[in-house]
């Protein structure tokens, strides 16, 4: 899973609806991305549910989830990260890389609520491999 993350008020002209759709460009199999799933769906489903389907799916399909919410990304287990950033002026890549690597693991702490101490509460209560 590649995931893409960013804080609700870095991209202003995301708004509305985030549906979840096919995609081509991989090697004639279809990826499949989803927007920002936290938006519609309750967080037991959405782990319980959608997110164990998306493992499954590993080393099958493509899969590209846009997400505000960092634990979507950290409990998805994503394979990349691509930490987006945007002004009203402009939007640009600010890192893209592994969760392990420390600027990954940086820009999941600063998206997740809470920053770095809802991150390391997280990490003692439910385990992370996560450094």
């Amino acid at each position: 899973m590649t995931a893409l993350i960013g804080r609700p008020t870095s991209c202003p002209a995301a708004k509305g609806k985030h549906p979840a759709f096919p995609a081509g460009g991989n090697g004639g199999q279809l990826s499949l991305v989803i927007g920002q799933p936290e938006d519609e769906l309750d967080n037991r489903f959405l782990f319980d549910t959608v997110l164990s389907v998306l493992k499954k799916l590993r080393g099958r399909r493509k899969v590209i989830v846009a997400t505000h919410n960092a634990n979507v990304v950290v409990n998805g287990d994503a394979d990349m990260v691509i930490r987006l950033d945007a002004t009203a002026r402009r939007e640009w890549v600010a890192c893209v890389g592994v969760i392990k690597e420390p600027v990954i693991r940086d820009a999941i702490v600063r998206t997740v609520d809470g920053e770095e101490d809802a991150f390391h509460l997280r990490r003692r209560k439910y385990g992370s491999e996560v450094p």
